[in-house]
């Protein structure tokens, strides 16, 4: 799968509190959309 991006999170996650957790997914969720909409 040539096409397939990758995207590596900051690990681990379970240490983190929920809202370290939260702000994770805002800050990488952009990336995320981009990449499974093939416009990133």
């Amino acid at each position: 799968m040539p096409t397939v991006q990758i995207l590596a999170l900051p690990s681990p996650l379970a240490p983190r509190t929920i809202p370290q957790v939260q702000e994770l997914a805002h800050e990488y969720a952009g990336r995320i959309a981009n990449m499974l909409t093939n416009d990133g």
